[in-house]
């Protein structure tokens, strides 16, 4: 690699006077600022994402991680995710990493349980050290539930069997995971 003058001026300026010095400082920056001119800020438009893109940026490999080892399509993981913690945000999600609503069903223990209200005043879910532990316990809690399903049904026959099998409550489960795989294209994760 071939040293131009200046690089070579302040790496002299840098070594003898330290990053207090005001000349090498400047020197750099105006070699910095001939090397990559600055860009125009009306010429780029910020890109915006919203929170649902937000949670699906951070969370996509993870549940890709769990297809692999589980079977359960990304897809289905993902638009479970957003559905069960409105895309990370809930009090449940938030504050004890619970991601998909998962509940407690020993009503003795109080290690690794939170009581809040949702079909009863009196529900307990499972408290998560980190979110990465929600997923993993929701991919071993879907695969241990009796699905119809195999590798090679696709994420509508998968949102099916899960209201099928008892995973929530509400009438519209199905059709409100669909409508959120196909609005967010979250199929395009499936393995």
């Amino acid at each position: 690699m071939k040293f131009k003058f200046e690089h070579w001026l302040f790496m002299v300026c840098f070594i003898i006077i330290g990053l207090g010095c005001r000349t090498c400082k400047m020197k750099y920056e105006q070699m910095q600022a001939k090397k990559n001119p600055p860009v125009h800020s009306n010429l780029i438009k910020p890109v915006k994402t919203n929170s649902t893109e937000a949670y699906i940026l951070r969370f996509k490999k993870v549940a890709q991680d769990e297809q692999k080892k589980y079977g359960i399509p990304a897809s289905i993981t993902l638009a479970q995710g957003i559905l069960e913690s409105n895309r990370g945000k809930s009090k449940l999600a938030a504050h004890h990493n619970n991601h998909f609503g998962i509940k407690c069903w020993c009503r003795g223990k109080k290690r690794d349980c939170v009581n809040m209200a949702d079909d009863s005043p009196r529900d307990r879910f499972k408290e998560y050290t980190t979110a990465w532990q929600s997923y993993r316990h929701h991919s071993e809690f879907v695969a241990n539930m009796p699905l119809k399903v195999n590798k090679k049904s696709n994420y509508k026959q998968w949102a099916k069997a899960l209201k099928r099998a008892g995973y929530a409550t509400k009438r519209t489960y199905a059709e409100d995971l669909i409508a959120i795989i196909e609005k967010y294209e979250l199929y395009q994760y499936d393995i």
